[in-house]
């Protein structure tokens, strides 16, 4: 069984409060800059992830924030040793985590401002879903206020 639980969104995704505006100011990001989400998945299946199990941009608004239609955990599979040193992994296995950053852009131009929200999919090498799909939410403002 192939299965996951988020442990942590950083930056969290959009909570709007009674105004239909963020709750949190860091959770407002300006048009066209860098953006950065860091995601921690603990793996909650039975079955070990490969690591060519990918995130992949599914749908929405077309916001994948140019993080790529697919990003491949191979990139993230880390573990420290006894003396503080990163090394490589083979994969993650039950109850293990992963922390995978997804750097990418928020959108640009006028049409694209407010609540953006892209969904994304955990899946195997076989193209297995892995959980259910889960969202990455952001909300984009014009700096110059035009």
């Amino acid at each position: 069984m192939y299965d996951y639980t988020i442990i942590e969104h950083d930056p969290p995704n959009v909570e709007l409060g009674d105004n239909d505006l963020p709750i949190a100011d860091n959770q407002y990001h300006p048009t066209n800059t860098v953006y950065e989400r860091r995601i921690r998945f603990r793996n909650t299946g039975t079955c070990a992830w490969e690591p060519t199990t990918s995130l992949t941009f599914v749908t929405g608004e077309g916001q994948d924030f140019d993080m790529g239609p697919l990003v491949v955990l191979r990139d993230f599979l880390t573990t420290t040793d006894e003396n503080g040193v990163s090394v490589p992994r083979a994969r993650v296995e039950p109850g293990e985590e992963i922390t995978v950053t997804l750097v990418g852009r928020t959108p640009s131009g006028r049409t694209n401002l407010g609540l953006q929200v892209g969904t994304w999919e955990l899946r195997t090498p076989e193209r297995r879903l892995i959980g259910i799909p889960f969202e990455i939410s952001v909300w984009v403002f014009d700096p110059g206020g035009n």
